[in-house]
């Protein structure tokens, strides 16, 4: 038996603030969902950012979404695939097919 071609789950989450009852400010994570998803690694670099080395790594990721809309996908959200750290920071994100809910993000990983 093959694996399909969306054979990771990846956990789309954008952060969230609310007012505590203290009146502070207390940031959090919104879980949009779980989703099936085609991932593939395309570009990785090192950059000296404040004197220290970065390395960062692109994926490249597809997936298709039900009931939620992920149409809006903004660049604060992030990605955790099959529950593996490093977290993925989404870059950028369109629609590949309407029809068939079917979207592509860029993500990036800092490590």
């Amino acid at each position: 038996m093959r694996a399909g071609l969306l054979r990771h789950k990846a956990v789309v989450s954008v952060p969230s603030a609310s007012v505590g009852s203290d009146g502070s400010i207390e940031n959090s994570d919104t879980v949009l969902g779980t989703f099936y998803a085609s991932v593939a690694t395309t570009n990785s670099g090192e950059a000296d950012r404040s004197g220290k080395l970065v390395t960062t790594v692109q994926y490249t990721i597809q997936m298709r979404y039900n009931s939620t809309d992920l149409t809006g996908l903004a660049g604060n959200a992030t990605i955790v695939i099959n529950g593996v750290t490093p977290v993925l920071e989404v870059t950028a994100a369109h629609v590949l097919d309407e029809r068939n809910r079917i979207i592509m993000i860029t993500a990036e990983a800092r490590v």
